[in-house]
C-alpha cells in the first residue's frame, strides 16, 4: 500500500508539472504565433497520445481511443484534393500502405487464420498512422510544441520510474533494481521500447535547444532534462540504443566543428568525461557490453541465459549469441521461401520446426521469435515484400530527411533503423505504435518542392500572441 500511495504522489506532482509546461508553451518560446483551433485540437490529442504509452500494458483501451480520435482528426484536418495531393508525393508513405497490403494478402493465404488476423491486428497502426498523418501537413508551430511535450512527458515519467526504481533499491538493499527492465516496473514497459523513446526525447530536446527555440527558464529544464535522461538511458542498458545515441553525440558534435563551433571542444570532453564515469559508477550495463566477448554458439547447448547481474561466461546465451544463432535459422527459412515468403499466420510454425530441426532447444522451447525486423519480413513477404518495406522505412526516409536538411528526422529514422536490426518490433502493438507513429510523423512534417506547394490552397491565418 505504501509503494503504491508513493507511485500516486509522484504522478500527480509529475502530472502537474507536464501540464504547467505545456500549457504555458508560447511564453517559453521563440515562436509568436499560436495554433488555430484543428491545430490546437489534434495537438492536445497526441499530447493524450503521449501520455498513454506509459500506461500499463493491460490498459490499451484508452491508447486504442486516441488514436481512433487523432485518426478521425487527420481525417478531417484538409481538403481531400489536398490530403490526395500530399499522399501522392510522399513516396514512403505510399510504400507502407502498399507494405500493409500486402500484410492483409499474406494474412489471408495463411493456413492458421485466427493467428494471422492476431498479428495483423497488432501491426494495425503501420496503416492508421500512415493514412493519418501521411496526409496532412505538420508545420513548425504544431511540430515544435509536439516534440516539446514529448520531450517533457518522457522525463517525466522516467523521474517517476527512477525515483521508483531508488526506493525499491533502498527497501531490497539491492542495486540491480536500478537496471535494465528493473528500471522501468513502474510502467510494466519493456526497457528496449524505453531507450528509443528516451533516446528520441533527447533527440527532440537537443533539436529545440540547437536551433533556439525555447528559452528561459524552459531552456534550463530542457537542458538538465537531457542529462537526466542521458543517464536514465545508460541505465536502461540496451546496447542498441546505446550505440545509437553515441554516433548520434558524435555526429552532432562533428556537425558543430564544421560549423566553427567553439562550444564543440567542451562538448567533447566533457562527453568523454561522463561516459567515463558511468561505466565506472554503474558496472552492471558493461556486463550488457561483455556479452559481445562471447558470440561463438552451439545450436545443442543447454546453457542458462545470461542477465546483467550475472557474471558472463561463454557456456551462456546471451543477448548476442543467441542473435546470431537465431538470425542463421531465420536466413535458412529465408532462402526456402526468397520468392513469396511464409504466410503471416504461419511463419513461427516454420521457424520454429527450423529451430527443432537443428535442436535449437532454447529457442523452441521458449517459442522466441527472429529478434530482427529486417529479416522477419524477409521471411514472411520474401524479397519483394522485403524491398518495399526497406524503402518505405529506411531508403526513402533517409533520402527526403537528408534532401531537406532534416537532421532531427535523419536521426528518428536511423535510430529506428537500428533497432529494428536488433528486435522484432513489427511483432508486437506496442512496436507497431511506435514505429508507424514517429516514421508517419517525420513524412508529415517535410514540406513539398514549390511546384507541388503551388497547388496547396492558402493556409489559414495563425492567431499571433497578444
Amino acid at each position: 500500500m505504501r509503494s503504491l500511495h508513493f507511485d500516486r504522489v509522484v504522478l500527480k506532482l509529475c502530472h502537474r508539472s507536464v501540464i504547467q509546461r505545456i500549457r504555458h508553451w508560447p511564453a517559453n518560446c521563440t515562436l509568436n504565433e499560436m495554433l488555430v483551433p484543428k491545430e490546437k485540437f489534434l495537438f492536445w490529442l497526441t499530447v493524450a497520445f503521449f501520455a498513454t504509452l506509459f500506461l500499463p500494458p493491460e490498459m490499451p483501451v484508452i491508447n486504442n481511443i486516441l488514436i481512433g480520435a487523432i485518426f478521425t482528426v487527420c481525417l478531417v484536418f484538409n481538403p481531400p484534393a489536398e490530403k490526395w495531393l500530399f499522399l501522392r508525393n510522399r513516396r514512403a508513405v505510399l510504400f507502407m500502405l502498399l507494405f500493409f497490403i500486402l500484410q492483409l494478402i499474406s494474412a489471408a493465404t495463411s493456413a492458421d487464420h485466427a493467428r494471422a488476423w492476431s498479428i495483423l491486428a497488432m501491426r494495425s497502426p503501420l496503416l492508421i498512422f500512415p493514412l493519418a498523418l501521411g496526409g496532412i501537413y505538420v508545420n513548425s508551430r504544431i511540430k515544435s510544441r509536439m516534440l516539446f511535450a514529448y520531450a517533457v512527458i518522457v522525463l517525466v515519467v522516467s523521474v517517476c520510474c527512477g525515483a521508483d526504481a531508488v526506493r525499491r533499491s533502498w527497501v531490497h538493499h539491492d542495486m540491480q533494481w536500478l537496471y535494465d527492465d528493473s528500471l522501468t516496473k513502474a510502467i510494466g514497459r519493456s526497457s528496449v521500447y524505453m531507450a528509443q523513446i528516451v533516446v528520441i526525447a533527447i533527440f527532440c530536446f537537443v533539436w529545440l535547444l540547437h536551433k533556439g527555440i525555447i528559452k528561459g527558464r524552459t531552456r534550463l529544464l530542457a537542458g538538465f532534462g537531457t542529462i537526466f535522461l542521458v543517464l536514465f538511458h545508460f541505465l536502461l542498458a540496451s546496447r542498441t540504443s546505446l550505440f545509437v545515441l553515441y554516433i548520434a553525440a558524435i555526429g552532432y558534435v562533428f556537425h558543430l566543428m564544421t560549423r566553427g563551433f567553439r562550444s564543440a571542444m567542451w562538448l567533447i570532453g566533457s562527453g568523454l568525461l561522463v561516459s567515463i564515469t558511468l561505466f565506472f559508477t554503474f558496472p552492471k550495463t558493461m556486463n550488457r557490453m561483455r556479452q559481445l566477448e562471447y558470440l561463438h554458439f552451439d545450436y545443442q547447448s543447454r546453457g542458462l541465459e545470461s542477465h546483467y547481474n550475472m557474471a558472463v561466461d561463454s557456456s551462456q546465451w546471451n543477448g548476442a549469441n543467441f542473435r546470431l544463432a537465431a538470425w542463421s535459422c531465420g536466413w535458412r527459412v529465408a532462402r526456402q521461401h526468397l520468392l513469396a515468403g511464409v504466410p503471416l499466420g504461419d511463419k513461427q510454425t516454420i521457424l520454429r520446426q527450423e529451430y527443432k530441426a537443428r535442436d535449437f532447444m532454447f529457442a523452441y522451447v521458449r517459442n522466441r521469435n527472429l529478434h530482427n525486423t529486417w529479416l522477419d519480413v524477409l521471411v514472411n513477404t520474401g524479397i519483394a515484400g522485403s524491398a518495399i518495406f526497406l524503402l518505405a522505412y529506411l531508403v526513402l526516409p533517409v533520402w527526403i530527411t537528408i534532401r531537406q536538411g532534416d537532421w532531427l528526422g535523419l536521426a528518428i529514422v536511423g535510430a529506428f533503423a537500428a533497432a529494428l536490426s536488433t528486435e522484432n518490433w513489427i511483432d508486437s502493438s506496442f512496436g507497431s505504435v511506435l514505429l508507424g507513429f514517429w516514421l508517419s510523423l517525420v513524412s508529415a512534417w517535410q514540406t513539398l518542392p514549390a511546384a507541388r506547394k503551388a497547388t496547396l490552397p492558402r493556409e489559414e491565418p495563425a492567431v499571433h500572441c497578444p
